[in-house]
């Protein structure tokens, strides 16, 4: 009894660790994945959960593959004692830096980082991951007091084809069909 006691206190512990940083969508906070047609844009934030304070390291959000294109042209840093900045950056992975971040806990849950837009490149699924990364940008491995492991958040986005390409595509397909019946 007492081991497993031990197992879900652990097991509780590190959903919660996982939880202080997060990505939002839109403002409200990211679903497991959400659907987009190819010529959406979605902004996405990056929140702090209430309670937490954060140490000085840096994210990094990298995508799947480039089926989507991120944008940090707006990008906005906020609860920074310095301003937070884009240390380095493409289409398919944007590493930021935070300067000093706040200390004490926030009230919130508060928004760190603002105006990250994704846009829809192509049809087929697009993993956005929120990471920590050192120095030299490469992915921590590892725990430390924000994670079990490296990746914070996951976001999956899913991309539909335009209603219109569906409808050509059904009237080609009967096109095809009609042909090939004469």
């Amino acid at each position: 009894m007492k081991k497993f006691l031990v197992l879900a206190l652990v097991l509780g512990m590190t959903s919660m660790a996982s939880a202080v940083i997060q990505l939002s969508v839109n403002g409200l906070p990211a679903p497991d994945e959400i659907v987009l047609a190819p010529s959406d844009t979605i902004v996405i934030d990056i929140m702090v959960m209430d309670g937490h304070n954060v140490a000085v390291f840096d994210w990094g959000l990298n995508l799947s593959n480039d089926l989507g294109k991120l944008d940090a042209a707006d990008i906005t840093f906020h609860q920074f004692d310095l301003a937070g900045k884009v240390l380095e950056g493409n289409a398919q992975r944007l590493r930021m830096g935070g300067g000093n971040i706040f200390s004490p806990a926030v009230e919130g849950p508060a928004k760190i980082v603002d105006e990250i837009l994704f846009h829809c490149e192509g049809e087929g699924d697009v993993i956005v991951d929120l990471v920590i990364v050192d120095q030299a940008g490469n992915i921590i491995d590892g725990e430390s007091n924000l994670q079990d492991g490296h990746i914070l958040d996951r976001l999956i986005i899913r991309q539909i084809p335009e209603p219109m390409t569906m409808a050509l595509l059904g009237l080609g397909g009967l096109a095809l069909i009609r042909r090939r019946r004469a």
